[in-house]
């Protein structure tokens, strides 16, 4: 398969905004191919040095090379829409745009699905999924006042990742075909959405299928660190069963395990009204830039801030 026909769309961002369920969903679709690997980071990471940078599971699963990053879409059948999910395309809209010119044939043409989430929910959620895998132990207000600072690590600045009007602007200056979904809107109505990306994408449309997400990567405070630990933290048990087991599997079980043992947390009302006045301006900017105000993110007391 030619670089040309190897890639037809990326759901390139934000991070904690249901695109693990939006890309799982596509993936059933049978004029779509998506690879095992969601988040392989190619265009964001193929020049960086995977050995100075602290992650966790997810460095793993990053391709470096870019006949490894191809070799994703080998078992893709002729005609098939192929894409990947790279959340973190989004924040690092410029080194990814960058990569993308430098390898991919008729790179502008490679459409470009973005959800986007009420910049104050999204995180507070991307803080408690680090909580949910031991990475960080301190409190949301303290990680917040360490992204204001410009103290936070790359991985865990939760403040910047949700300043969206950068980001979506410069994807909307460089590529010919883009898709902004708002995920309030997704979770409200799935069935619509889905058809919208399939639309957009150039897929047949089942008029009496009925789409639906799955939910994914929940975040919480674990009631089991052990067994937190144990998903999380490289050890011999997981090495075995990632040998043993097939990965459709891992995931299930792994899925279940989190959903049950999760406790969910509700963020304080001061650090949500402190977010709101720090994202107010950009939300304003990127509404402009959209040409329609987001609705759904007009009562930050609605939403679900776990």
């Amino acid at each position: 398969m030619s670089i040309k026909n190897s890639i037809n769309f990326i759901i390139a961002g934000a991070a904690k905004c249901g695109t693990t369920s939006l890309f799982e969903a596509l993936g059933k679709h049978p004029d779509i191919f998506i690879p095992d690997n969601k988040e392989p980071w190619h265009f964001s990471h193929r020049n960086i040095d995977l050995s100075k940078i602290v992650l966790g599971p997810q460095k793993k699963k990053i391709i470096k090379t870019t006949d490894d990053y191809f070799k994703l879409f080998d078992n893709a059948r002729v005609g098939q829409i192929c894409g990947e999910a790279s959340t973190v395309y989004l924040y690092d809209y410029r080194e990814t745009i960058k990569n993308l010119s430098d390898i991919v044939h008729d790179w502008r043409e490679i459409k470009i699905v973005i959800v986007l989430r009420n910049p104050v929910s999204r995180a507070f959620s991307h803080y408690m999924n680090n909580v949910r895998a031991g990475y960080d132990k301190g409190s949301f207000r303290d990680a917040v006042n360490l992204c204001i600072r410009n103290k936070a690590t790359r991985y865990r600045n939760y403040v910047e990742y949700g300043l969206y009007s950068k980001q979506v602007e410069y994807y909307l200056d460089n590529f010919n075909h883009v898709k902004v979904i708002i995920f309030e809107e997704m979770i409200k109505d799935s069935n619509k959405i889905i058809k919208e990306v399939f639309e957009f994408l150039g897929c047949q449309i089942y008029e009496n299928e009925i789409y639906q997400l799955e939910k994914k990567n929940a975040s919480g405070r674990s009631r089991l660190p052990l067994i937190t630990s144990l998903i999380y933290r490289p050890n011999p048990i997981k090495s075995v069963a990632s040998l043993a087991i097939p990965r459709k599997i891992r995931r299930w079980t792994v899925n279940m395990i989190e959903n049950s043992a999760l406790k969910k947390e509700a963020m304080r009302n001061d650090d949500k009204q402190y977010l709101q006045g720090y994202y107010h301006d950009d939300i304003i900017a990127l509404e402009k830039l959209m040409g329609y105000t987001i609705e759904a993110w007009s009562n930050i007391d609605s939403q679900d801030c776990r």
